[in-house]
């Protein structure tokens, strides 16, 4: 393929990566501002993120386009008579026009991103098939002391939803997962878990629970199966795990845990495997266990603020839209769309 044929795919697609990267620039800026708030904002604006960057592409075909007149004018053109010496102009390639085999660059690019986007929900696909493989083939949990303490936390959390309990051999950590049936999945271990661990533990399960993190999980990794050639993508996936295992231990020691209690369970139960899941939230990640373990063991806990946590989604909210559809153009351009439309050329 002729590489001036790939490039007529370019322009919509850089405009598409270009207003993606306004908006996670945005919302990582601040989540860096708002670090030392408690991590329930900055989670609530990577939620909104993911949701505002599924949303882009069909936003910004659907909506008005708004033109904004902050590019630079072009370069006038030279005066008649006047001579430059001027590089030899590429010759016009029409976009329309198929390259050799059929092929033209939009449609490559396209199926670059397909292949990926669809490599990616594969993976996630698997996982959501593993997490019901263990859920079906697992045992659930009927001991009395187990069920107690679940519904005691349902009611001091205000949650109405069923909550399943499975022990799986399978598994080596506890992870909630389910959208419309929320399961915890447990080890064959948390049988000889001490009280104080089972409640620690199962708190931070059913907080998951009552924020939907599942269901903000599978957004998160939608948007990454659309944007996964974004590397600003990956990272915001990774920072909005990060924001909601500490919003949810924040949760446990509100609950009134100990916060070296708290720690302590978190490192003996990091010593043992993981199990990774795409579809699952397990209770530790090791990658994320160093920042979680401090946070916990902050001499000052950031308390979540409902205003200023309604203030910044609203202000992210209106700028994601604008993202979608705003056009950057030169004043010189605006001037002449205006004229034009001011007075139109008779018929």
């Amino acid at each position: 393929m002729d590489p001036l044929d790939l490039l007529n795919g370019l322009p919509g697609s850089i405009d598409l990566i270009a207003r993606a990267t306004a908006l996670l620039s945005l919302t990582a800026l601040l989540a860096w501002a708002f670090r030392t708030r408690a991590a329930t904002t900055r989670h609530h604006l990577w939620t909104l993120t993911f949701v505002l960057l599924i949303a882009l592409p069909f936003a910004s075909y659907w909506l008005p386009t708004l033109e904004l007149p902050i590019l630079p004018n072009p370069a006038p053109a030279p005066e008649p008579g006047a001579t430059a010496s001027l590089p030899a102009a590429a010759p016009a390639v029409d976009s329309d026009l198929a390259a050799p085999g059929g092929w033209n660059g939009s449609s490559l690019l396209w199926l670059i991103w397909a292949a990926g986007s669809l490599l990616a929900l594969a993976s996630l696909a698997a996982g959501w098939y593993r997490f019901t493989t263990w859920v079906r083939e697992g045992t659930a949990i009927d001991d009395l002391t187990w069920c107690e303490t679940v519904a005691q936390l349902k009611a001091q959390l205000e949650i109405r939803r069923r909550v399943r309990l499975i022990e799986s051999p399978q598994v080596h950590t506890a992870m909630v997962g389910g959208l419309l049936q929320p399961v915890v999945l447990l080890p064959t271990s948390a049988r000889c878990w001490s009280e104080e661990r089972r409640v620690a533990v199962l708190t931070h399960e059913l907080i998951h629970v009552r924020r939907l993190d599942p269901l903000r999980q599978l957004l998160a990794s939608a948007a990454l199966a659309l944007y996964w050639f974004h590397p600003l993508s990956w990272l915001a996936k990774r920072w909005a795990v990060e924001a909601r295992e500490q919003a949810c231990d924040e949760g446990v020691l509100r609950q009134g845990a100990q916060p070296s209690a708290y720690a302590a369970h978190l490192l003996q139960l990091a010593s043992g495997p993981t199990t990774a899941n795409a579809a699952a939230l397990p209770l530790i990640q090791s990658s994320q266990l160093e920042k979680r373990i401090k946070a916990v063991l902050a001499p000052r806990r950031p308390g979540h603020n409902p205003g200023v946590a309604t203030l910044l989604i609203a202000l992210l909210f209106v700028c994601g839209i604008a993202t979608a559809v705003v056009e950057p153009i030169s004043p010189l351009d605006a001037h002449n769309r205006a004229c034009k439309y001011k007075n139109p050329v008779p018929d």
